[in-house]
């Protein structure tokens, strides 16, 4: 079972001194013996502490009671008798009500309660029922942190900080990762405040938070936390059950690095500690499965897993449980890497069928997700008719489990985790339909794909949208809006401030944990007080293929593009037809697409090897959906994968020469179909532009360079629209949050860096000036509230960033969709500042004439190349690198000056038409 159970076994002192006249020496006896035998025979030591707790019922002494009962339930828990913990709990609860007022009268009464609730959470997260278990462990935290410290006993720490512990593992089961990081942190930390010279409980902290390194596969440190605990462990005779948990997962690990040896080693150390009935042996046979696994033996890793799924089994007396379920899943992807198709796929439903009998009661939907990606692979390639039918069964199931799961997610980093993990499932749906479409030309395979493909794409973007438009109908008082946006302000603020910090203190670290926990309380209050606005947060229905053909004019094809493991799958759209197409993977392919980027973000390149790169790229991607489609004029792309780094506009179209599809078609980019069409919902009236143009003449900590021509560039755009702009050293970012919102259209002609490790932590850059902030991250555009129909973003790679399955570019323009832009215009690599400026001015002149926004920026480009023909401004490194997505509906002008002009002049004219007439 789960080590994190062993680290407190008694937490209240049974109340000895209150019983000196009954003779205390005799409870005292059986007090000793009963400990005796707590690890080493849990009937003894039931028989002890039963009869403590007859004594004090006779003399009715409900305190000690309550504490008799309290560890007869460690008792139970450690030998996972889950029958003996209800009972128990259930004559907890009848004192409890029966005794209350009594019980309120004793010293320390909430530490019995806690102490109660405690057991209550235990057994829930033993039964799997996760839901339950958090908000009872939430409870006592909430108790005691909330009680003057006065009233806050040694157990209530000890309390505490095992809840603090609890809710930690839970949301690791459930791959909440980040979540369970943060409250292991902070358990440590108050672990060394409350208690320093308790080196067995930080000890025992260190490998619950090496459980998480190694479930985010960082083995090497999870072994450096694991090894120090076991060797605590083992000098200072701790809990065989934490030697067994802790050797069990270093041999794992160690066996994931490709150390049998060592793994062998630690499996020694768990059998040694095993009894012969401890209910930990199902544990010894799952390494012996994965070292058989490692040395290519499968047949005994077979014999050994079986084993492993007996015992368990037995453990839970052949009820419903995930740990059964984990080793059906086990036992199938070994049948299934042997290509024993139906013994896998009986396997797999096994562990569904563990699962689905309890999912009400079991929070482990993420296995269940597993177990259909898995089922659905394996029915794939069974390659039949029959087989594709219930691969597309089961992704569904699998589509409909992760959308009940994914509310459950707050922090992003977990969801990115999620949706990484998940892909393959989608991934199964997408080979299973093109091999039915394929095979009968039925319409209704691709609107399948589609469907599949939606559901994979931008899902933390297009919840943000969702949650924004939950946010204004959604019922919710502005005080609770308020709230959270304050809430999120500091959180990013912090985060900010340390992240700037060479070193950061356990008491910043645990400011920001507060900020962090009030929010996710906050936000759960949000979700489960006001049903309309949950509703309209998560429901995350994506678009038809259908709905989007009528969304569709007549004259635009929509190219959605799903970037598998093994295949590139391509469903075109327009009004009226829509086509399916599949390319097959290699790493040629995909070195090619990257040597392409390299190539065309590169002014040195050679531009007929480029052409030739990007023609056989274009014959690859686009030119099979050519004859589907004919006489359109705009191109929406969605890309996906390694296709986000290609500027479409650069590719080749012709074999022998170069034409450039920029020359034919004009070319917008979103994220997903559904997102392109929110977006369009998305109707901006106001157009005032607002430019942004540091100068970066003054040195900064980040070494930003001079840019010579931004403020040309602004003061040329704002020649076609009414505005305003900020330069040089007013170009800062309080002007900036100041004036913001006031505004339809902004212009940054800045820098901007890309962090990938960190991706909230990318930036754009103001003017910088002393005691102010100047650097606008991802983060911060969390917070922003823009009603901005453009937002142009004429700096270095203000588009890419850390590319993640599903979501694309953790980008700086992704982030400012977050806070509220209709449309995007942004850079794929460290663009020329001199260009740009021209390419710029070109674009919002067309802007300001009516024309849509791919169409301006389509023009402007084709200007720019047929003014550069001759030199090598026309090397596509100088022009391609802007792209627009989202919304690129014109923009109606508000720089009235020239129509008033037009005006008078027309009336002028007509005015001495008719003059003349009269005069005549």
């Amino acid at each position: 079972m789960k080590k994190i159970i062993y680290i407190f076994i008694l937490l209240l002192t049974l109340n000895l001194n209150a019983q000196e006249e009954n003779n205390p020496q005799d409870i005292n006896i059986l007090i000793q013996k009963g400990y005796t035998h707590f690890y080493t025979n849990q009937d003894s030591a039931y028989y002890y502490f039963n009869k403590i707790k007859d004594i004090y019922i006779e003399k009715e002494e409900w305190e000690n009671v309550i504490a008799s009962l309290v560890s007869i339930n460690r008792i139970a828990s450690y030998n996972y008798n889950l029958s003996k913990m209800r009972s128990n709990l259930n004559a907890l609860d009848s004192i409890f009500n029966n005794h209350d007022a009594y019980l309120k009268t004793v010293p320390n009464y909430t530490d019995y309660q806690n102490s109660y609730l405690y057991d209550t959470g235990i057994y829930h997260f033993e039964t799997n029922n996760y839901k339950v278990s958090k908000q009872v462990f939430q409870k006592i935290i909430t108790q005691i942190e909330q009680a003057s410290d006065s009233l806050i006993t040694k157990d209530a720490i000890d309390l505490l900080s095992g809840s603090y512990n609890f809710i930690a593992k839970m949301n690791s089961e459930e791959g909440k990762y980040d979540i369970a990081k943060q409250f292991y942190n902070k358990n440590i930390r108050f672990i060394s405040k409350t208690k320093p010279d308790d080196k067995a409980s930080l000890y025992a902290n260190y490998s619950l938070l090496a459980d998480l390194l190694r479930r985010t596969k960082d083995y090497k440190a999870s072994n450096s936390y694991f090894k120090k605990a076991l060797n605590y462990n083992l000098n200072n005779q701790g809990n065989k059950n934490s030697i067994i948990s802790i050797s069990q997962i270093l041999a794992l690990n160690h066996i994931n690095l490709k150390q049998p040896d060592s793994a062998k080693l630690y499996l020694g150390i768990l059998s040694k500690n095993l009894t012969d009935s401890h209910p930990f042996w199902n544990k010894y046979y799952d390494i012996k499965a994965e070292l058989y696994k490692s040395e290519q033996n499968d047949s005994l890793a077979l014999q050994a897993y079986k084993t492993a799924l007996k015992l368990t089994q037995d453990k839970w007396q052949n009820k419903p449980h995930p740990e059964i379920a984990t080793y059906y899943q086990k036992i199938g992807l070994l049948y299934a890497a042997n290509k024993k198709h139906k013994k896998a796929i009986e396997n797999f439903n096994s562990g569904i069928n563990t699962l689905t009998n309890k999912i009400d009661a079991f929070s482990n939907k993420s296995l269940l997700v597993k177990l259909y990606k898995d089922k659905a692979a394996i029915l794939n390639a069974e390659n039949t008719t029959t087989s594709y039918s219930k691969s597309i069964q089961t992704v569904n199931s699998g589509i409909k489990t992760l959308d009940s799961l994914k509310p459950s997610f707050k922090s992003e980093a977990d969801k990115l985790l999620l949706i990484e993990d998940a892909f393959p499932l989608f991934e199964s749906g997408m080979e299973a339909t093109y091999n039915l479409y394929e095979s009968s030309q039925n319409q209704k395979y691709i609107e399948q794909a589609f469907f599949y493909s939606e559901k994979s794409k931008n899902i933390l973007l297009f919840e943000a949208l969702l949650s924004a438009k939950a946010t204004r109908f959604g019922a919710v008082p502005e005080t609770l809006l308020e709230q959270e946006k304050q809430l999120k302000s500091e959180i990013s603020s912090l985060e900010k401030r340390l992240n700037s910090k060479k070193q950061v203190t356990d008491l910043e670290r645990e400011q920001l944990f507060q900020l962090k926990e009030s929010y996710r309380q906050h936000i759960k209050t949000i979700e489960t007080n006001y049903k309309s606005y949950y509703d309209l947060k998560y429901n995350t229905q994506v678009r038809s293929l259908k709905n989007i053909q009528n969304d569709l004019k007549n004259d635009t094809v929509l190219v959605s593009y799903f970037f598998g493991t093994n295949a590139l799958y391509i469903i075109s759209i327009d009004k009226n037809a829509c086509s399916f197409n599949k390319v097959l993977l290699s790493n040629h392919f995909n070195e090619s697409i990257v040597s392409t980027y390299k190539d065309i973000s590169n002014p040195k390149s050679d531009i007929k090897a480029l052409a030739k790169n990007t023609y056989n790229l274009y014959n690859t991607i686009l030119n099979p959906i050519a004859n589907k489609h004919k006489d359109y004029k705009n191109l929406v792309i969605i890309p996906d994968g390694l296709l986000n780094y290609i500027p479409f506009g650069s590719l080749n179209t012709e074999k022998n020469g170069l034409h450039y599809l920029i020359q034919d078609k004009t070319i917008s980019y979103s994220n997903s179909a559904t997102l392109f069409f929110q977006l369009l919902e998305n109707k901006k009236e106001n157009n005032a532009l607002l430019a942004f143009a540091p100068s970066f003449t003054n040195p900064s900590n980040e070494n930003l360079l001079p840019l010579p021509n931004n403020k040309k560039e602004a003061e040329s755009i704002l020649s076609y629209f009414d505005g305003v702009m900020f330069s040089g050293n007013n170009a800062t970012l309080r002007n900036f949050d100041l004036e913001n919102q006031k505004f339809g259209m902004l212009h940054l002609a800045t820098h901007a860096i890309v962090n990938d490790a960190n991706p909230e932590f990318s930036y754009l850059a103001f003017e910088p000036v002393s005691n102010q902030e100047h650097l606008l991250y991802v983060s911060d555009l969390y917070n922003l509230n823009l009603d901005a129909n453009l937002v142009t973003l004429s700096a270095c790679e203000s588009g890419i960033g850390n590319l993640k399955r599903g979501e694309g570019f953790m980008s700086l323009a992704r982030g400012f969709y977050f806070s509220g832009a209709s449309s995007i215009a942004s850079t794929l690599w460290k663009i020329n500042d001199g260009t740009s400026s021209e390419i710029m001015a070109r674009f919002y002149e067309l802007l300001s004439k009516g024309k849509t926004k791919n169409e301006a920026l389509q023009k402007a480009k084709l200007f720019f190349i047929k003014e550069n023909n001759e030199n090598n401004l026309s090397h596509p490194y100088y022009w391609s690198g802007f792209v627009i997505s989202g919304n690129t509906t014109a923009i109606t002008n508000t720089n009235y000056f020239i129509w008033i002009l037009s005006g008078m002049a027309i009336f002028i004219f007509f005015g001495v038409i008719i003059y003349r007439k009269k005069r005549s």
